[in-house]
């Protein structure tokens, strides 16, 4: 669990309360080692056991009203399990704990109350179902009409349920004390005995000694009973006798027992290898068991089309991914294939639609962790394809918010992703003229103050584009330029590009690109220099400026060296295929920069001047020493030699021996007949040492008269 990347939870604002009031010492102690780690449980575990011995010795077990723990510390402690379960909501042991402690700390209904938060948060756990029932009915206000659209809830989810008895004897046990006849208990059973469970046998059994109470009609569908009806060579039901419709109960409910029957023994197959079936930190244990549930759920499907769109058959495999997807809530591709699933499936397309937003909005809000977006952009086409355009790019944008760092920390990768992904949407949805006039807004936004002309300009092209469906408001675009910064604004920049590149707009990219060339948000981006690049020597054939474009790449843009090697290689390749242009353009002489190259490539300061320059720019040690203004390149240069070795430590220091190999200090005795080897000395301060002493490494370079 370790190793697990930052997940949804980590978006959310930490309580007050958790920072602010202290437990004791060795929880706090415990908190410190979770901010580093969160996802370890066993932290966690450790933190609840000190928890639990605080409450034991601060709170009466007699009468838990009585205690000396502050409203301050209860909230603390409240909290502290709610972090975890919000991080990790499958735990079902700590829901159980944490319900136990808010017993021992604010009563029976503080604790009813978590284990309601439990089963909305996992509603998928047969556990903690039975425990809110059972908690439920001991409570004597608990309704009738309550009880029973809880135990409906719980089989909503784990009916089908290989292990779910105990829901299904909490609900039955509740109806049978209400009334043996009624049909609420009637289509309790109905159900069940369609249903393969480890139990089937047992529910069989007490279905057939009152089914015969019931009438035919609220047993069987018409369909089904009016073959029965003919069979026996009636016209009506009413036809036949007591005897004869005993029969058809029992021969029919018998045909469905067979097939169940043989359906919990064909599953049992799988169920008994399934020993990981709750979520855990053991993440080995868990993907040796992956492969048996994915071919559980894969010998399922084919059942499911044969049946042509069986209700049970449906049912039974959705629960069956909710099962896999508890100890394997962190696999994408099993959650893609519960999607897939339910695309292919025969279902409405109304109950389609609301399944697939379902698993969505939980698996994106929930579990798949942020550098991972694949799932968040399929769930804005999946809304494209149901004509929700708006709400697609909402969704979008709301995750662009939560990334940004205005609330909490700043991810990059995901932001920048979902930021290209709404700009994408524009493209596609709106005409290229709308498109372009919200791009040199977003600029005008970020680059200068937008007046109100930039405003009114864009207020007037608002109905260039009457024959879309989705309209780009203004008010969502001023939003969207509020959340851009100086790593999104250069994908803005690459889209505007590549509409001036299809009209052939050469005025507007060199306008662009030398208003706005020395930005550090640009002067960054490898795509923006990569296209002038592109531009200028391949599409305009334009040598003069390929020529100025390359000295600012090597000298003045902030790209990482790497990113500089590659556009020195292909000016050497462009330059080599146009040498004729080239010496008319520099009267005859040979291209410096062809001449240059290997030394360009080198990783020596020394020796590529270029990239001393480049550095020297954009290096605060050398801008903010006055001692640098006059050759800030040499002073680069002394500031590298002080760190040789140690990249990163720029201090001076002379080494400090530590330790003596002599006897004492003052001898090594030689008289011995072994002479040990002495230990190899020790120094302070080894780390900040100036290897080239007061030499400097490098000579100062002269200025030419």
């Amino acid at each position: 669990m370790a190793t697990l990347p930052q997940l949804p939870s980590d978006l959310e604002p930490i309580a007050e309360s958790s920072t602010s009031t202290s437990i004791n010492d060795y929880a706090d102690e415990l908190e410190q080692k979770l901010e580093k780690d969160p996802n370890d449980i066993g932290t966690w575990n450790l933190l609840f056991n000190a928890i639990d011995e605080i409450i034991d010795v601060n709170v009466s077990q007699a009468d838990t009203s009585k205690g000396t723990l502050s409203d301050e510390v209860k909230r603390k402690i409240h909290n502290t399990y709610k972090a975890l379960v919000t991080r990790f909501p499958y735990l079902e042991e700590v829901w159980k704990r944490w319900s136990v402690v808010e017993y021992k700390l604010n009563g029976l209904d503080a604790s009813i109350d978590v284990l309601r938060m439990a089963v909305e948060s996992f509603p998928h756990s047969v556990s903690l179902w039975t425990d809110y029932l059972t908690a439920l009915k001991s409570t004597p206000n608990t309704a009738s009409g309550q009880f029973r659209l809880t135990y409906k809830e719980a089989l909503k989810y784990n009916g089908y349920h290989f292990m779910s008895h105990p829901i299904w004897d909490k609900a039955i046990e509740f109806e049978t004390e209400k009334d043996p006849r009624s049909k609420e208990l009637l289509s309790l059973y109905l159900t069940v005995v369609q249903v393969p469970l480890y139990q089937y046998a047992q529910y069989y059994s007490q279905f057939s000694e009152i089914n015969k109470n019931f009438d035919i009609q609220e047993l069987m569908d018409k369909d089904k009973l009016a073959d029965y009806v003919e069979k026996f060579g009636k016209s009506r039901v009413e036809d036949l006798s007591l005897i004869e419709k005993h029969q058809i109960i029992d021969d029919y409910f018998a045909t469905i027992f067979a097939s169940t029957q043989a359906k919990v023994s064909s599953n049992w197959e799988y169920e008994q290898v399934l020993l990981s079936q709750e979520f855990s930190p053991d993440k080995k244990r868990i993907e040796e068991e992956r492969h048996p549930w994915v071919e559980y759920i894969d010998g399922e499907i084919p059942a499911y089309k044969a049946t042509n769109n069986d209700k049970h058959q449906f049912n039974f495999i959705c629960n069956l991914f909710e099962r896999a997807l508890i100890p394997n809530c962190f696999d994408e591709e099993l959650w893609l294939m519960y999607i897939r699933f339910i695309e292919d499936s025969n279902v409405s397309e109304e109950t389609k639609g609301e399944l697939e937003r379902e698993i969505y909005v939980r698996v994106n809000s929930k579990f798949i962790p942020l550098n991972n977006c694949r799932l968040r952009k399929l769930y804005a086409y999946h809304l494209l394809r149901r004509n929700e355009v708006d709400a697609a790019i909402e969704y979008l944008f709301d995750w662009m918010k939560a990334f940004s760092g205005t609330t909490q920390q700043y991810i990059k990768s995901p932001y920048l992703e979902m930021t290209r992904e709404i700009l994408r949407l524009w493209d596609m949805l709106l005409s290229e003229q709308k498109f372009q006039k919200a791009l040199e807004f977003l600029l005008n936004c970020y680059f200068d103050k937008p007046n109100e002309e930039k405003r009114m300009k864009l207020d007037a092209t608002e109905d260039l584009d009457n024959q879309g469906s989705y309209q780009l408001q203004h008010a969502f675009l001023n939003s969207f330029a509020e959340y851009l910064n100086e790593d999104s604004i250069a994908i803005v920049v690459d889209h505007c590009f590549d509409i001036y590149k299809r009209e052939a707009d050469s005025l507007s990219i060199r306008t662009l690109f030398n208003k706005h060339y020395k930005d550090p948000s640009l002067a960054k981006s490898p795509s923006f220099w990569r296209f002038m690049f592109e531009y200028e020597g391949i599409i305009e054939k334009n040598l003069t400026n390929l020529k100025r474009i390359h000295y600012l790449i090597k000298a003045e843009s902030q790209l990482a060296k790497s990113v500089v090697d590659v556009f020195v290689d292909w000016y050497y390749d462009i330059a080599a295929a146009n040498i004729q242009e080239f010496l008319v353009m520099n009267q005859g002489r040979s291209d410096e920069s062809m001449i240059y190259k290997d030394l360009e490539l080198s990783n020596s300061l020394f020796y590529n001047k270029s990239t001393t320059k480049r550095l020297a720019r954009s290096n605060y040690k050398v801008l903010d020493n006055s001692n640098y203004v006059a050759d800030p390149e040499q002073g680069y240069l002394d500031l590298c030699a002080k760190q040789a070795g140690h990249p990163g430590v720029f201090i001076d220091a002379n080494p400090e021996m530590t330790n003596s190999f002599m006897n004492k200090g003052k001898y090594i005795d030689l008289t011995t007949k072994v002479t040990p080897v002495p230990p190899l000395p020790t120094f302070k301060g080894v780390e900040k040492v100036q290897f080239l002493s007061k030499k400097k490494s490098h000579p100062t370079r002269r200025k030419k008269n």
